[in-house]
Parts: structure tokens; sequence; C-alpha cells
């Protein structure tokens, strides 16, 4: 891992990322900025864990590029996906107003992984000041145990079909933020990057064959084109019919 320690550091592509996120874009400019020198900005290699298991929770982490997950490990050994992060996650944020000292999982880069990293203790304290910060990360909280409960909703469909009709319906929405059907009928084409697809496919809880099986279905209805996880919607209501939405 590499840490950068200066705001200094920070190239235009991530200062700006930083100000779209959804924890900073609503502040008043004087705080986002002093929120922004709190932190520091690290990297890492593929396969780089950002943190591991057992390890102490001193920060939580806004992916800016790359992908990583983050899993358990069973007592067999057998490893648990929790969850998968792109650019605008952030990650370990929930363990920092647990009364764990301790992560209690694993996040690892799939790419490599570029974060900006806020120290948990004193981001803590901030917010006691600023109550803008409290709310923003309330709603941060909120939408990502939204989309626990939209996966476990997902991973009840009998059909693999439906399961990963619902689950690219999922990741649209989180692309674009806003709900899928709020979408008017003839928008361009949207694009989705699921390499690698065995990830994807244990977020849904099925096989990675069964969910390049449902692709294929999918493709040959003429509702999207894959190639290599890299996967563009052309058809979005019917995709919606596939998952039960409409």
């Amino acid at each position: 891992m590499t840490v950068l320690r200066t705001t200094s550091s920070l190239v235009p592509a991530h200062l700006q990322a930083l100000h779209d996120s959804s924890l900073l874009r609503n502040l008043e400019p004087p705080l986002r900025e002093e929120l922004i020198g709190l932190g520091c900005l690290h990297t890492w290699k593929r396969g780089g864990y950002l943190f591991e298991e057992g390890t102490p929770i001193h920060h939580f982490y806004l992916l800016l590029t790359g992908k990583a997950r983050e899993y358990y490990c069973g007592g067999t050994g057998a490893e648990y996906l929790r969850r998968l992060a792109r650019p605008g996650c952030y990650v370990g944020l929930h363990s920092a107003f647990g009364n764990l000292t301790h992560y209690s999982h694993r996040c690892q880069a799939l790419t490599p992984v570029t974060a900006f990293a806020w120290p948990s203790a004193p981001f803590v304290d901030y917010l006691v000041r600023h109550p803008d910060i409290g709310l923003a990360v309330s709603a941060i909280l909120a939408e990502y145990f939204e989309h626990s409960c939209r996966k476990s909703c997902l991973c009840r469909k009998p059909e693999a079909r439906c399961r990963v009709a619902g689950y690219l319906l999922s990741r649209m929405c989180s692309d674009c933020g806003q709900r899928c059907c709020h979408r008017s009928p003839g928008k361009h084409a949207h694009h989705l990057d699921l390499w690698p697809l065995a990830h994807a496919a244990e977020d849904i809880n099925l096989s990675r064959e069964a969910f390049s099986r449902a692709l294929v279905t999918l493709q040959k209805e003429g509702i999207l084109h894959c190639d290599n996880g890299r996967i563009t919607i052309l058809d979005i209501d019917a995709l919606k019919r596939c998952s039960g939405v409409a």
C-alpha cells in the first residue's frame, strides 16, 4: 500500500470525485476543504488488502478508482462475499460507529485501487460539531442497508434469469443515482462493467455458470449485449419485465 499524505498530491480527477461524493457535495466549501484536509490518499496494487480481519479500525475509505471486494472467511476457510465496492462506494464507514475495535471481515483490491481515507476517531468528532456531516453519513448508511435488503430480495428469486435481470437494474440505479422505473423510453443504451463475473454472480448467490447462462438468454432475447463482462443494456422495459418490476 502506498500512502500520499498531503492533499496537494491529489490530481484534479481525485479532487472532483471527492467534491462530487455523497458525503461532501452538499457541504459549504470551507467545511468541505477542512474535511478533505483531514484525510489522505491511499493506493493498492491488485490483490492488496485495504484491511484484513482482526486489524484495528483506524480509517474508512471512499473508493476513487478500481474495484474491491468485502468478504468473510468461514471456519473451514470458505469465503463469503459481503459486497463488491466500486468508485463512489464507502468502505468501512459503518465500522467507525460500532463498538468493535477491530475489523470483522476483509477488503481486498480486485484491480489497482485508489481510495481516500479518513481517520475514524477524528471524523466522529467532526460529526458532533457539524450536524450537516452527520446527515450526509446517515443518508450513506441508509443507502448501504437498502442495497443489502435489495440483494437479499434478489437472492430469493427462484429463477436465475429473474435474479440477473434484477441485479442489472440495481446496478443501473446505483450508477445513475435514480430508480430505473423513472427512466423514460428511448434513452440511450446503458453500459455496465461486471468483470469479474464470478464476483457479480456471488453477489446474488448464483454460480458463475448460472449467471453466464442467464446473460446468454437475455442476449438471445435482444435485451442486452455481453462482451466478457461488459454489458450493454438495449431494452430497459424488457429487463424490468424479466425481473418482475414491470
